[in-house]
């Protein structure tokens, strides 16, 4: 790299609405954009990655990713295969102790049939057996009705915060809601009913995947580890201006400088509605108010830097301007001197 892309004029304190999707980035900031959330250790939280990296608000945050669970193609998948998998539900067979009068429907519980019978005078025409029952209220279907509320979760949020994008409501926002219907009927089915939920752990739904007795049961798995992690960095770059990727560029240059100088640069953190690793925290400029727009943007350190015509433009700002690899590199090694990193 021997020059940072140039950012186009961003008023980050200015920015009111929802962001509004602009066109897909090229060049290094889109394979910087890759490398960032390659870096960011897993579990996260989604929202705060999409407003620290994008600058996404968090309403418009909430129904993003919402849309991005409902309308997922794992939410499309899942939802088709429901009609088959209803009719091939796991079932389980317990026993549970039943109390008889006058009949006996299974082997006798003694202990437990000499106390109901002290508890009804002595009626010796009681009996608490051991019968069978079946139900679906099995691991398997706790982690189906899982799938299912997690797809009307997101449907809820993309209906909580309806007219964030005005005339521009993307195509996945309709389809959200259309899964949402879908995945909340299969809900009250009656075989559903009253199936409790439970996602389980990772390892649990990968097995349940490669379970070949359980192949009807492999959407689900994927529909879970899809809500464990909605977002992706195709939505991601939908909201990503030409000042946004521009700063990409220079978050993943700047830690490239960094570890070439020997400083070590852990998983990126989200915490906070910002991306943070080591000495680097990036809190996009878009996220700040008129009041306070100091802790935002790229740190290295102490050391804040931007692209051109970015946040040092509008004046008043301690910005290191970064038009090039030789400006990145010294304003580093005055940061690693200055701040001891």
């Amino acid at each position: 790299m021997n020059d940072l892309p140039a950012a186009g004029r961003h008023h980050p304190s200015r920015s009111t609405g929802a962001a509004r999707p602009a066109a897909t980035p090229s060049g290094s900031a889109e394979a910087s954009l890759d490398r960032i959330w390659q870096r960011i250790r897993r579990p996260f939280d989604p929202h705060g990655a999409i407003e620290a990296l994008a600058g996404v608000p968090q309403r418009t945050a909430r129904q993003v990713i919402g849309a991005a669970i409902a309308a997922s193609d794992e939410a499309t998948r899942l939802l088709a295969a429901m009609p088959q998998l209803v009719r091939n539900l796991s079932i389980s067979t317990v026993t549970v102790p039943e109390r008889c009068i006058g009949e006996i429907r299974g082997p006798i519980l003694w202990s437990e049939t000499l106390a109901a019978r002290a508890a009804s005078a002595g009626d010796t025409g009681v009996f608490v057996c051991s019968t069978v029952s079946r139900g679906h209220d099995t691991p398997e279907n706790q982690l189906l009705v899982a799938a299912l509320e997690a797809i009307v979760r997101g449907g809820a949020d993309v209906d909580r915060f309806h007219g964030e994008f005005g005339k521009d409501e993307p195509s996945m926002l309709a389809d959200a809601r259309r899964h949402t219907d879908v995945a909340q009927r299969f809900l009250d089915h009656r075989t559903l009913i009253d199936v409790g939920s439970s996602r389980g752990s990772r390892r649990t739904r990968q097995r349940l995947s490669r379970d070949p007795r359980r192949r009807t049961y492999r959407p689900v798995a994927a529909m879970l580890d899809r809500a464990a992690e909605p977002l992706d960095v195709a939505t991601i770059r939908l909201f990503c201006d030409e000042s946004t990727t521009a700063r990409h560029d220079l978050f993943v240059a700047a830690l490239g400088v960094l570890e070439s100088r020997g400083v070590r640069i852990p998983p990126l953190l989200v915490a906070d509605r910002a991306v943070v690793g080591g000495p680097v925290r990036f809190h996009h400029p878009a996220l700040a108010t008129r009041d306070d727009t100091s802790r935002f943007g790229l740190f290295v350190g102490q050391t804040r830097l931007d692209v051109p015509s970015g946040l040092s433009a509008d004046g008043g700002e301690d910005v290191v301007t970064v038009r090039g690899r030789g400006d990145l590199t010294a304003a580093i090694d005055r940061a690693i001197v200055r701040d001891g990193l």
